[in-house]
């Protein structure tokens, strides 16, 4: 399914408040002024000379977008918004050398050495970018009430679940909670599911919010079927990997 991009007047808006704070209004890379392009998956903007030296990256190290010219969908916005130029700086920068002396525009060979040791090299990178990955990643409010949404109309009588047996059960609410959960719990997977992290505080404060979050679903559709089955079940967490 493509994903749907957000009104322009919404994208415009976004990107003028973020373009205002003062660690945005720099490019991330050599510090020129007026930065009007975007690293979309790394969450910083760019002056136009580096974007160009992004591009060279290749997409699967920093995707290029302009500003003003291209349509953003609401994950790449989230992104920039949970991350932008000073927060990407503490972790791809962290190792900087104390004595560095950043490439100025202009300067094409060293911005390109800078930016291909700092991101594909790792060469500055701290363990917490894996941290900055996932709560730039992370569900914003608008995509749980969405999931939500979601959610409940999927758990209504003329909701199709196709089930472990692999037959689709079309005729109604699913009979049973045990069908019901097996269908509904990997909708969650893919909205940071409690796994093991470095930070093991962090990974716990996770899985209590994951379970949370299918503990209120659970109870919205209990009430309507005025099961307490469903309640008891989902009191029981799923042992993390």
């Amino acid at each position: 399914m493509a994903k749907q991009v957000v009104p322009e007047e919404e994208q415009e808006r976004v990107f003028r408040t973020l373009l205002a704070e003062p660690e945005n209004s720099r490019c991330a890379e050599c510090a020129g002024p007026g930065p009007r392009w975007a690293s979309a998956n790394l969450g910083i903007f760019l002056c136009i000379q580096c974007s160009g030296l992004h591009r060279k990256l290749g997409v699967h190290v920093s995707q290029v977008r302009s500003v003003n010219l291209d349509r953003w969908t609401a994950e790449q916005l989230n992104t920039m918004k949970r991350t932008g130029n000073r927060r990407a700086a503490a972790v791809w920068e962290a190792q900087l050398p104390p004595d560095f002396t950043r490439p100025v525009p202009g300067d094409t060979s060293r911005l390109q050495q800078f930016i291909w040791n700092k991101y594909v090299e790792r060469r500055f990178y701290s363990e917490r970018a894996e941290t900055l990955d996932q709560e730039a990643n992370a569900p914003s409010i608008e995509d749980t009430k969405q999931d939500q949404d979601g959610l409940l109309a999927f758990a209504t009588p003329a909701a199709s679940v196709q089930t472990g047996t692999g037959h689709s059960n079309a005729s109604g609410p699913l009979s049973d909670h045990d069908s019901w959960s097996e269908a509904l719990l990997p909708l969650y997977e893919d909205h940071g599911s409690a796994r093991a992290e470095p930070n093991e505080t962090r990974s716990v404060s996770n899985h209590h919010m994951h379970l949370e979050r299918k503990r209120h679903i659970l109870a919205m559709y209990g009430q309507g079927r005025g099961s307490d089955s469903i309640h008891e079940a989902s009191d029981t967490p799923s042992k993390a990997s």
